[in-house]
């Protein structure tokens, strides 16, 4: 299953969701979207939820989302996000 092009400032992203028909597998997979706004009222507010985001996104906490039961995001699609994040001020 292919979720539809995503159109990006950064260019266009496709996700790819594989069935698994392993015992006990989840179903359903779909993209959970963050939105913020791209000038921030408070630029110190603005900056703390850059920074959390780009936390988020680090291979650090990727690599934890697994045992959590979550799938990691794709490496593509982490860089489409670390670029729209370097837009926000």
């Amino acid at each position: 299953m292919t979720i539809p092009p995503t159109p990006t400032r950064q260019g266009t992203h496709t996700t790819r969701c594989a069935k698994d028909r392993a015992s006990g597998a989840y179903p359903l997979v779909t993209p959970t979207y963050i939105l913020i706004a791209q000038t921030q009222k408070d630029a110190a507010t603005g900056n703390e939820l850059k920074g959390w985001l780009e936390w988020d996104l680090a291979s650090a906490q990727q690599s934890k989302v697994t045992k959590l039961g979550y799938a990691p995001l794709p490496t593509a699609l982490i860089s489409l996000d670390l670029a729209a994040l370097k837009t926000v001020h």
